[in-house]
């Protein structure tokens, strides 16, 4: 079997390379998308009325979870997780129901509520980190409210 190098050599190699690559171009890039969705944990959207529970995982886009999430939900983050950029609370409307950014981390395995979180709790929290540039890694919109 002749090796790629031997084809693309070959008198007719440069058309069978235009030929095939757009197929090997989008093979790998739908196998990419493939992948990053099952790391995701497979963000598919609203799956009907009513509250949610949503999580996302270490990787995940994050903004578009806030973004999609409604009042009522709760987004669960990966206890030490790092979610890397700037994050933007949108303004949700005028509802009076909250929308619940948490830890994956039980209650029960958290400090009482009569208890402040400390330096030594920081493995039972995922981490909002800025992106740089001198922005916050959390910011709310102008109007946002019931976060």
């Amino acid at each position: 079997m002749p090796t790629l190098r031997q084809i693309f050599n070959s008198q007719h190699g440069a058309k069978w390379l235009m030929l095939f690559l757009p197929g090997i171009v989008l093979g790998t890039f739908l196998l990419l998308t493939f992948a990053q969705v099952r790391r995701e944990g497979g963000m598919q959207g609203r799956r009907g009325t009513g509250a949610q529970t949503v999580n996302v995982r270490a990787g995940a886009d994050l903004q578009k979870a806030i973004n999609e999430a409604q009042p009522g939900d709760t987004l669960i983050l990966d206890a030490g997780a790092p979610y890397l950029g700037t994050f933007t609370l949108p303004n949700k409307g005028t509802s009076t129901e909250w929308i619940t950014i948490r830890t994956s981390t039980p209650d029960s395995a958290l400090p009482s509520s009569e208890q402040r979180i400390a330096p030594s709790n920081s493995s039972l929290l995922p981490k909002l980190l800025s992106s740089g540039n001198g922005e916050a890694a959390l910011q709310t919109a102008p109007g946002a409210h019931h976060y």
